[in-house]
């Protein structure tokens, strides 16, 4: 397995805006050990990003789930962030998220 033995920053607030700023680069492996998550993203990279993105944002609100959306850092895509108010089954998060595809 690679990145075993990197050194890692710690993600704190700093980290965080800097990535939202476009300073550096985060990635997230969001699953714990217990198989339950904080968060889940969805990416729209198609030529149809922007469509497949409003449509999805429009089926979140629609049945009342919060989302996030932000443009990918190459402008040619989106993600869809889904923030967990305690972790959740990473299982029933994944679930959520399909509905959530098929129902657009």
């Amino acid at each position: 397995m690679t990145g075993l033995n990197q050194a890692f920053v710690p993600v704190g607030d700093q980290v965080i805006v800097d990535h939202l700023q476009g300073r550096h680069v985060i990635g997230a492996y969001p699953l714990l050990e217990d198989e339950t998550c904080w968060f889940l993203a969805a990416d729209f990279d198609k030529h149809s990003r922007k469509e497949d993105t409003a449509a999805f944002a429009e089926t979140c609100r629609s049945v009342d789930i919060p989302v996030a959306v932000e443009r990918s850092r190459s402008g040619n895509g989106a993600h869809a962030w889904f923030f967990f108010a305690a972790p959740v089954s990473a299982n029933v998060a994944r679930r959520m998220g399909c509905y959530l595809v098929t129902e657009q």
